[in-house]
């Protein structure tokens, strides 16, 4: 065993002498703001990453991640449609990292029930359609079933339209379209109520059958606005989109949903900018605590560094020493930090006992990530920055004189 290490472990063991009370204090001061630091980055970090896969996945839920269309089509919702929509589906399907295709339809209309009247955008669905996100902002009845023979007479409407309207689960409701100057109408049953929490998209988007909408058109079952896309990984969405992109024909496009909502993700990116300065203000803090404590060690021990200079001891096994013991304070609060960290995360993740107004954050309570590579990162950046400064603060030592430390016993 080293040197050094052996005598650190001994002063860790070791009590101050009597009137030397300091070091205890300060060391446990250092050891608690080492913990809470590190407990603040985990959950920062796990709320930060929490909340924009909860926002992203919302997003893409109304979307997916990438979108096929014509290049010629505008973003009205009397759009022409894409000719071939199964055969085309197959061979994206086929590109490597994609994870389900669909269909889909978009057509402007509005709902009327009684004397209330609501602009809408009917999504229409195919009989294959995912179900994860719907699934996941369901509030009240069930989600539509698409059978094999005729359209399905159920739609799927938001709150906020639902509250608009007054209307809840298996009632009525009629649908009115312009097609051709001609005013058309559908009566559907309301089979279930969905929240996103992403207002703007609540107050545009209902879900229906595709077929009817395809009926409305004129357009034949291999027809359709576009086509919807998700990936397996999102980091690769880029790569993805670019391979779907070479295995289409030259007037139709592939799009990812960072291109087509870039404003959100935009705004998606810029919490990392909060996540960074949480971080650096608590790495700052457990740095600074952990210098306070080297150095108050030091000045306590400052005959036994005369000793051991008079005794032929180098400054630089002198040095390891201190950092030694201070590497094991460090060592002490990133233990107590990683638990406290982590625990918290792991109630607010199974209890959601913090609850946020969805109007504003867009989900209804605190969202929590816990990314293992992450926390891992977080552990060696704070170990790499408190070595650092650790290294440097027992230089100090050099400054001391073994005869001057002696007197001082």
């Amino acid at each position: 065993m080293r040197l050094s290490l052996f005598i650190a472990r001994k002063l860790a063991k070791g009590t101050p002498r009597k009137g030397r009370r300091p070091s205890r204090t300060v060391v446990g001061i250092a050891i608690g703001a080492i913990a809470l630091g590190m407990a603040v980055m985990i959950v920062a970090v796990a709320i930060v990453t929490g909340f924009q896969q909860q926002v992203r996945d919302k997003i893409v839920g109304f979307g997916g991640h990438v979108i096929v269309k014509p290049y010629n089509q505008n973003e009205s919702y009397e759009a022409n449609p894409l000719n071939a929509v199964d055969s085309l589906a197959k061979g994206i399907a086929a590109v490597e990292g994609v994870k389900h295709v669909q269909p889909f339809i978009l057509k402007a209309g509005m709902f009327k029930t009684g004397d209330e009247i609501e602009n809408i955008v009917i999504k229409g669905l195919p009989k294959n359609y995912n179900k994860e996100f719907l699934q996941s902002v369901l509030v009240d009845g069930t989600l539509i079933t698409l059978p094999d023979s005729a359209p399905s007479k159920q739609i799927l409407v938001s709150k906020y339209t639902a509250n608009r309207l007054s209307i809840k689960p298996s009632d009525d409701i009629l649908l009115y379209f312009i097609v051709k100057n001609d005013i058309r109408k559908r009566k559907l049953t309301v089979a279930g109520i969905t929240d996103s929490g992403f207002e703007e998209f609540d107050k545009l988007f209902a879900f229906a059958d595709m077929r009817h909408l395809q009926n409305l058109n004129g357009w034949d079952s291999t027809q359709a606005s576009g086509l919807e896309v998700l990936v397996n990984d999102f980091t690769k969405l880029d790569d993805t989109g670019d391979a779907i992109n070479d295995k289409l024909p030259s007037e139709l496009q592939a799009k990812t949903i960072e291109e087509t909502e870039a404003d959100i993700f935009v705004w998606l990116d810029m919490q990392d900018i909060n996540a960074v300065i949480i971080l650096s203000l608590m790495l700052f803090v457990a740095v600074i605590n952990i210098i306070s404590a080297m150095l108050v060690l030091i000045l306590e021990r400052t005959s036994m560094i005369g000793m051991l200079k008079a005794m032929g001891g180098s400054n630089s096994l002198i040095r390891w020493i201190f950092i030694n013991y201070s590497s094991n304070l460090l060592l002490r609060g990133l233990i107590a930090g990683n638990i406290l960290g982590m625990g918290l995360c792991l109630i607010q993740q199974y209890t959601g006992v913090i609850t946020l107004p969805k109007e504003s954050y867009y989900v209804d309570q605190v969202p929590i990530l816990l990314n293992p590579l992450a926390i891992v990162a977080l552990n060696l950046l704070t170990i790499w920055a408190s070595f650092i400064v650790l290294w440097i603060t027992s230089l100090i030592i050099r400054r001391i004189s073994p005869v001057k430390a002696i007197k001082l016993t």
